[in-house]
């Protein structure tokens, strides 16, 4: 079963385009770099947070993501989720691409 939690501080990186789900329902996924070899697989379901992940992406802009449900090591956000941007100080890491078998 997932769980609420709040993602430590980090970069997303290859935000894919929107995708449509065997059940017709949008999504995407991308990775969150946690650390300097860190990454983790986000899924999200809907086209805000879809636009916020591009915008952090181009940007190389550190975030948080608070609300987001943790399972099998994977990350899912959706409406309830807030992406907010901290501050380059909040990070003690550069923003580097994952590997392709990194998530």
């Amino acid at each position: 079963m997932a769980k609420r939690k709040d993602s430590d501080t980090g970069f997303l990186h290859s935000v894919s385009p929107l995708k449509k789900s065997k059940t017709n329902k949008d999504y995407f996924v991308c990775s969150l770099q946690t650390s300097p070899s860190k990454f983790t697989r986000v899924v999200g379901f809907d086209r805000k947070s879809h636009e916020q992940a591009l915008h952090y992406n181009k940007t190389r802009s550190p975030l948080k993501l608070f609300r987001v449900k943790e399972h099998d090591g994977q990350l899912f956000i959706n409406s309830t989720t807030s992406i907010i941007q901290m501050n380059a100080t909040n990070v003690d890491f550069e923003s580097k691409q994952p590997k392709d078998d990194a998530i």
